[in-house]
């Protein structure tokens, strides 16, 4: 039981670290395709490669909370962000 409650979490944070893209590869936050607005958990940091504001964003890469800020996902896959 407890191996498995881990392996879903190992699954879970790669799941938030990498996206596929148009081609179905995966882009993780090392590649240079990778862009912290539209991938992953779409937080930006305050030292982010985009030189964007940092702050959380919303799936058509808006900002909508400036960071810092967190995103929690709702049982209903629903999220909600916080300052």
């Amino acid at each position: 039981m407890n191996a498995t409650r881990i392996g879903a979490a190992a699954l879970a944070a790669f799941a938030l670290i990498t996206t596929p893209n148009a081609t179905g590869d995966a882009i993780t936050e090392d590649s240079p395709a990778w862009d912290c607005r539209v991938d992953g958990n779409r937080i930006c940091g305050p030292t982010n490669t985009q030189q964007v504001a940092a702050g959380c964003f919303n799936d058509l890469g808006a900002m909508v909370a400036a960071w810092p800020c967190r995103v929690v996902v709702n049982a209903d896959g629903s999220s909600d962000v916080y300052q």
